[in-house]
């Protein structure tokens, strides 16, 4: 999705003024905040910065607290699936939920740092890990999380959370990515990310797109995702531009607030016209 812009303009007798309201990072519905939280390693400028900011001011992400009082984000370190948990779980609002006195994995303790959080993720159906020989399941809450189960991942947390018909979602019976066959094990939630926006992969010089499916997923590239889950997904039809037209006398001035305008913020003059009686 291309950056929305809101469109504004003032009629003020003869004079008009043409303004731009860019958005807010903070994205997240009902929520005006404006970069609240900075990143010492997420400079303006570098890939997904909206996203992870985004991210960050909808409270999903706090990142590290590092010894000089700054933060980090790490962007290129790859997503530990008990962090994935974590995630999903705040991106839910942190629904009100009382974990299990017995882990549903074996290998998550109930003193585990994410317990409450992974263990919402296998009561709403979102993982159900794997299965031992001894019946038992393992969570690998340290594992780097793939990109297929990512994809598997979304998928659950869009039927059951968002509420998204995915099972009326008809999977092509041709890949959207080269390397995944329909074969594959999450073909389906895969092809159901790519019909919706959420991923697009590498296109090659050939035109071809790759998934990379086995890749762990980079906390930038989640960030990514996520974002397009909730703006693609959620809020598809918001319009790229709104226009607004407000009327105020001749030599009046006009203030703008973010929460005045639904989030939106910096407000900058992209043309006008000079104004005489």
């Amino acid at each position: 999705m291309g950056v929305r812009r809101l469109w504004c303009v003032l009629l003020a007798a003869v004079c008009g003024l043409s303004l731009a309201l860019a958005p807010s990072v903070a994205r997240a519905e009902e929520d005006s905040t404006v970069e609240t939280v900075r990143f010492v390693d997420v400079p303006e400028g570098i890939q997904f910065y909206d996203q992870i900011m985004w991210l960050a001011n909808s409270g999903v992400s706090t990142g590290w607290l590092v010894a000089d009082g700054g933060r980090e984000f790490r962007p290129v370190v790859p997503v530990a699936r008990d962090a994935m948990a974590a995630f999903l779980y705040r991106l839910a609002g942190s629904p009100e939920y009382s974990a299990p006195e017995v882990s549903p994995f074996a290998d998550v303790p109930a003193d585990s740092q994410f317990y409450t959080e992974i263990s919402w993720l296998a009561d709403a159906g979102i993982s159900t890990g794997w299965v031992m020989d001894d019946g038992t399941r393992q969570f690998r809450g340290l594992d780097s999380v793939a990109r297929d189960a990512m994809a598997a991942f979304l998928y659950r947390y869009a039927d059951v959370v968002l509420g998204e018909d995915v099972a009326g979602f008809e999977a092509s019976g041709v890949s959207p990515f080269v390397d995944v066959p329909v074969s594959s094990q999450f073909f389906r939630e895969i092809a159901w990310l790519a019909d919706r926006g959420v991923s697009t992969g590498w296109v090659n010089g050939d035109g071809t797109a790759e998934f990379r499916d086995l890749e762990p997923v980079n906390r930038d590239a989640m960030a990514a995702f996520m974002y397009r889950l909730t703006w693609e997904v959620v809020h598809p039809s918001e319009p790229d531009e709104v226009s607004v037209s407000l009327t105020v006398p001749l030599g009046s001035s006009v203030a703008l607030s973010a929460e005045g305008v639904g989030g939106f913020a910096d407000v900058t003059v992209v043309s006008g016209v000079e104004c005489s009686r």
